[in-house]
């Protein structure tokens, strides 16, 4: 390969092999500034994978939308190598992901994909904050009260993907903020029994108690149950931390969020097996800050009423006891078990 080789020649050659199919692509940029319209347009059309390539100093991320882990130093499966020589010349080895190979990946590199940010407490969905493909999410949060005692307890809902049908009525109501769902025209599976879910991300947070949780809701026959994987936290560090969850059915790692009774908004919440809610996780799949201290930001004529009434509609709610601060969401990737 000859590195002083022109762009426009480099550029020819690269879709020519793309043309071919072959297993091996060899890119090589003078200008990396153009690499992500060209490189983007052309793998997503002729392969069926999305390469984008931004470079911040001398660091050079390069990730494919579906099949791709995220980038960092190591070497990944489909990029055999990615350098950056100097200033100027970038070498990357893709190989075209297998149209059997269901992994999920999402980096918010054209756009939410999907994802929501959601204001709970009568606030509703919300877009996500995105600046250079992070999506961030900040305090105040609003407080959802469906799972106030005698349920497991409230949270903040902090990044929100539907894992519903394309065609289902939510993902048609939600894409003006959502944008286009790639998990759901993708046609990804939603049996997430046994599965590995990866995400990176970093963030400043006063938990006051609360952890980081993943949390699966599921129409389970007449019952509408959520779980939090309880026995997992994920670590909110100033740093980038990647953390991988493991989706057993072990019971010993999740806790069934269950329902306040009259007041939640859907009058079928309830406890059903973890395992046939992981089987077919059709309703979504959220990042929760759980459990929230709730307390009235005045006293209340009885104070037993604190749970019976809904904290922040019927009483306002006392925020120094709630987390606060800003997370950040790099990318999410869902590995499906064999």
């Amino acid at each position: 390969m000859n590195p002083a080789a022109s762009p426009e020649r480099t550029k020819n050659c690269f879709l020519e092999s793309m043309c071919k199919e072959s297993p091996e692509l060899w890119v090589v940029r003078q200008d990396i500034s153009l690499a992500p319209r060209w490189l983007t347009e052309r793998a997503n059309s002729i392969l069926g994978v999305q390469i984008n390539v931004r470079s911040i100093g001398r660091q050079t991320a390069c990730s494919r939308s579906r099949g791709l882990l995220p980038p960092d130093s190591s070497i990944r499966p489909g990029i055999d190598n990615i350098r950056l020589i100097g200033w100027a010349l970038l070498l990357i080895n893709v190989r075209p992901r297998p149209m059997s190979d269901p992994t999920y990946f999402e980096d918010f590199n054209a756009g939410p994909g999907g994802w929501l940010g959601w204001m709970a407490g009568g606030g509703g969905p919300r877009v996500l904050e995105i600046h250079d493909s992070i999506a961030t999410v900040r305090s105040p949060w609003g407080v959802d009260i469906n799972h106030a005692p005698p349920g497991a307890g409230y949270l903040h809902l902090l990044y929100v993907l539907f894992t519903e049908p394309a065609d289902s009525p939510r993902h048609v109501q939600f894409e003006p903020l959502a944008g286009t769902s790639r998990f759901a025209r993708g046609d990804y599976p939603r049996n997430f029994l046994n599965s590995r879910l990866s995400i990176r991300m970093r963030g400043q947070l006063a938990a006051r108690g609360a952890q980081l949780l993943l949390l699966i809701q599921a129409q389970v026959g007449e019952i509408r149950t959520n779980y939090v994987l309880s026995g997992q936290p994920i670590s909110i560090r100033p740093e980038w931390t990647e953390t991988t969850l493991r989706l057993s059915a072990d019971p010993g790692q999740w806790t069934c969020l269950g329902t306040r009774g009259p007041g939640a908004d859907c009058a079928c919440y309830g406890e059903a097996p973890v395992e046939g809610a992981l089987q077919n996780l059709n309703v979504n799949l959220i990042l929760v800050l759980f459990p929230l201290r709730i307390e009235p930001l005045a006293a209340l004529p009885d104070p037993t009423d604190v749970h019976r009434l809904r904290a922040g509609i019927d009483y306002p709610i006392d925020r120094q006891y709630l987390p606060s601060g800003e997370v950040s969401l790099d990318w999410v990737k869902v590995e499906y078990a064999d």
